[in-house]
């Protein structure tokens, strides 16, 4: 009886660890609607904030900003955004470009699947104001899925399931001495 108990709650264990580990999809930026300014993003250059929102430089000028996020490795990273521009506008994740050269009069709401987390990442924005302006909000990166356990998470489900074979074997043993 007491065996399976222990194997009853290995086994809630297991599904409570798979389930933390594909929880449902979180945020993973800071300050995305620039509510609080430029908190939490590094402003490269040229940039002002005006009415929660970020204006990429100014007229005529470059501009850029970007965040340095920490997420789950693996998990499958969405950037969504609203962007309103004259000039043209590049997204990069991780250095590399991933949406860009939008031409004069883009606007609307975008949405990019940008890949899995690979613990720490990181999104930017680089644009040129032509003739006028440029406006980003509404960031959001959501992370769902993913996630691989930590060294120390494998360590522990480990001992549990060789403190789980090793009580088994033992109760074996005792059943084995009491019928001889």
């Amino acid at each position: 009886m007491r065996i399976q108990a222990l194997m009853a709650g290995a086994a809630m264990a297991i599904v409570a660890s798979a389930s933390a580990m594909s929880a449902s999809a979180a945020e993973v930026i800071t300050n995305g609607d620039f509510s609080a300014n430029g908190t939490g993003w590094t402003v490269n250059s040229g940039a002002n904030f005006f009415n929660g929102a970020y204006n990429e430089g100014s007229v005529e000028g470059e501009g850029s900003i970007s965040q340095t996020f920490t997420d789950l490795v693996g998990g499958v990273l969405t950037l969504e955004y609203d962007w309103n521009g004259s000039g043209y506008q590049y997204v990069q994740f991780n250095g590399s470009t991933v949406a860009g050269s939008f031409t004069e009069g883009t606007s609307g709401h975008f949405s990019f699947v940008l890949g899995a987390g690979t613990g720490s990442d990181t999104i930017a924005f680089l644009g040129r104001n032509v003739p006028a302006f440029n406006v980003l909000d509404n960031v959001s990166i959501m992370q769902s899925g993913g996630g691989i356990p930590e060294p120390a998470t494998w360590g522990l489900m480990l001992t549990g399931f060789l403190g789980a074979g090793a009580a088994i074997r033992a109760n074996r043993r005792r059943q084995a001495a009491l019928a001889a």
